[in-house]
């Protein structure tokens, strides 16, 4: 398995609509006998408690043949001082990738640093890759495309909404943001997904106001 992180949506830029397709039809063959992770290990590190995420992984290596492991950090030494970098090292020697859900971003940069295998963020204080990829499968399975659509999210401007924005500007999607005041997405993340977007012919628009988001 070659190294390649995913810690941003913009890691998969190149290939988000194809992961999503792949990812539609292994669900329509979901009872098929798939081998292509056979004998791989997924390390699960989860620094926030997780019901969909964890599942989802779990459910879906078992389904491609490969197995999970849960490392519950507080059992780990991780939890009694050892370095995120000494984790990483140690780790790479018996899994194939890693699943980390973390408080800080940059513990996730710092692991995916260490390792000599693949870090995919199963969430954390700046972002949450893998929800978006399900958001958008489940669009591109109800509407059958991602263009010439509007796509609206109403609330903080919290991870999911960086990664909401990152999404949608990669696959043309217009989106529109609706936060409270003093709560909009961090600068940052607008101005890079509005220059994304540029380039894939769509808009991101960050509102106060929830009725322009929703309006049709």
């Amino acid at each position: 398995m070659s190294k390649r992180d995913i810690l941003s949506v913009q890691d998969m830029e190149k290939d988000l609509d194809e992961i999503i397709d792949l990812s539609i039809e292994l669900k329509k063959n979901r009872y098929r006998s798939y081998e292509s992770l056979r004998n791989k290990v997924l390390g699960l590190i989860f620094e926030k408690p997780s019901t969909r995420t964890r599942t989802s992984l779990e459910v879906a290596i078992d389904q491609l043949g490969g197995h999970a492991v849960y490392l519950n950090p507080s059992e780990m030494q991780l939890g009694r001082g050892e370095t995120i970098s000494d984790t990483g090292h140690v780790l790479s020697r018996f899994l194939d990738a890693i699943a980390y859900r973390a408080y800080d971003h940059r513990n996730v940069v710092e692991l995916a640093r260490s390792t000599s295998i693949p870090v995919i963020n199963a969430l954390d204080d700046v972002e949450h890759p893998l929800q978006i990829v399900a958001d958008f499968m489940t669009v591109k399975e109800k509407k059958g495309r991602f263009t010439n659509l509007k796509f609206s999210y109403i609330g903080d401007g919290n991870n999911m909404a960086n990664s909401l924005m990152l999404g949608a500007a990669i696959l043309g999607t217009d989106m529109y943001v609706a936060s409270p005041k003093g709560y909009e997405p961090k600068q940052e993340f607008v101005e890079k997904a509005k220059n994304i977007a540029k380039q894939h012919g769509s808009t991101i628009t960050v509102t106060n106001d929830p009725v322009e988001a929703a309006r049709d």
